[in-house]
């Protein structure tokens, strides 16, 4: 099976589309685990406890008036929504959008090198459920 080189991620924060300032998004889902052993088991048991899910976005920062830097800060320690499709079209089974809401948790606020082009990596914790939309 091949697989799929995405180029064309639409990346939403707080109703913001970092269109084409975003070059890396991960999403990641996680659920605890639980021990169940009790007394008399000959190996540990587990069960699944609450889920959770967070991830991050590398950007290329923008210091217009409105632009990306001026709403990272906003963000900062704040909720937002946030929406990413597969592709910028039409989401379908084979271009599942995820929705749902965040705390902001770190933000670059300047991140400058000399010759450098200036962004960085914005980390998010996600707060109630994660959608997967297919339609």
């Amino acid at each position: 099976m091949a697989g799929t080189v995405l180029n064309d991620v639409k990346v939403s924060i707080g109703g913001v589309d970092f269109a084409n300032k975003a070059s890396s998004v991960t999403l990641t889902g996680d659920a605890e685990t639980l021990d169940t052993t009790g007394f008399g088991d000959s190996s540990r048991t587990y069960a699944v406890g609450f889920k959770s899910w967070g991830g991050s976005v590398t950007f290329m920062d923008d210091f217009t008036d409105n632009g990306i830097n001026e709403s990272i800060f906003s963000w900062w320690g704040t909720s937002q929504a946030i929406a990413i499709v597969k592709a910028d079209t039409t989401t379908a089974a084979t271009n599942p959008s995820f929705t749902g809401y965040v705390l902001i948790t770190q933000v670059p606020l300047l991140n400058a090198a000399v010759g450098q082009l200036s962004g960085g990596t914005i980390s998010f914790q996600g707060i109630g459920t994660l959608t997967r939309n297919v339609s």
